[in-house]
């Protein structure tokens, strides 16, 4: 009985630990309590933050665990949690190799000193793979597995449905100052070993303002490798008919000047042409103010035949993005 206990506490300890700060210096200091069926475990990485793990017996092959994290840092987040789980330990009968089957739940969770919605899941793990069958956390859904010996590697999707167009921003390092409406949905897959990982994704917008800018729809293809994503094929349709294509690199990591990466995103005139119209937008640089005018041809007809000279040009003003 102390060996299933033993081996199912150093399992459940590498499932806690490796996959959230995979590095090769990671101080420790523990206790391992035969008498009481209980192991606790203590991590403070340099500059990331403080780990405590509690792995007790709750019943036969039945056991508690308790993570909590203070200010834990990961790419690009501060996280402090407390996680709690209830899980099963059984032989397979047909290989006589271990699993483990499990439910998931946080409380007083912030993420970048900011309060989230809670996470829940459940889980199983065999064959040192950590299979994720189903984890949320708000309007995000998350499913699949990771590995638990390095380096870490990953195969997860994200499904990202109606979260709020402030909290979007603000996660990602906005200012909390910045106006926003609107919600954000789509779908992110995540490869690779968890300290670069792959990201690939679209995400969706619509009828919604960020700042000035009131938008239709706004529609994101991603892909790259952490932090630095790239937009490709992406576009912005303004309220007022407006409209101009996105693409460039975004740096995640840069937190601190979020604007600046936006900024840094290159803006392309969406150009469209039919028999009776042509129009295409410019944008005009080097004023503080700034602006886009858009401009149409339309050829006039008469008895399908062109009019000589008879070629209109409008010219609307849009606002600046």
């Amino acid at each position: 009985m102390r060996y299933r206990f033993c081996v199912t506490a150093i399992l459940l300890t590498l499932m806690a630990v490796s996959p959230v700060h995979a590095q090769k210096n990671c101080p420790f200091t523990g206790n391992l309590d035969f008498r009481k069926k209980e192991l606790t475990l203590n991590v403070s990485p340099a500059s990331a933050g403080s780990l405590t793990l509690t792995v007790n017996q709750a019943a036969q092959d039945n056991y508690n665990l308790s993570l909590s994290m203070d200010h834990w840092k990961a790419p690009g987040l501060d996280i402090s949690t407390q996680l709690k789980s209830l899980i099963a330990v059984m032989v397979d009968p047909e290989n006589s190799r271990l699993r483990m089957t499990g439910d998931i739940l946080s409380q007083y969770t912030l993420v970048n000193y900011k309060p989230v919605r809670e996470l829940s899941g459940n889980f199983h793990f065999e064959n040192r793979v950590l299979y994720l069958d189903s984890l949320a956390i708000g309007g995000i859904r998350a499913g699949g597995k990771l590995e638990l010996i390095s380096p870490f590697k990953m195969d997860v999707s994200l499904n990202l449905k109606e979260i709020r167009m402030d909290d979007f921003l603000k996660f990602w390092g906005a200012q909390d100052d910045l106006r926003s409406d609107g919600f954000v949905s789509g779908n992110i897959h995540v490869t690779g070993a968890i300290g670069s990982p792959f990201l690939k994704g679209t995400l969706e917008s619509r009828d919604g303002f960020v700042d000035e800018l009131h938008y239709s729809s706004i529609i994101l293809n991603v892909a790259g490798a952490y932090p630095v994503l790239y937009l490709n094929d992406s576009s912005v349709a303004q309220s007022d008919g407006m409209a101009f294509n996105l693409e460039g690199p975004f740096n995640l990591a840069n937190r601190d000047h979020f604007d600046a990466e936006v900024a840094g995103l290159r803006t392309l005139p969406v150009i469209s042409e039919n028999a009776q119209a042509r129009e295409w937008t410019l944008k005009r640089d080097g004023e503080a103010s700034g602006g886009e005018l858009k401009y149409i041809m339309r050829n006039e007809k008469e008895n399908n035949v062109s009019r000589q000279g008879s070629d209109l040009m409008g010219v609307q003003r849009s606002i600046k993005f």
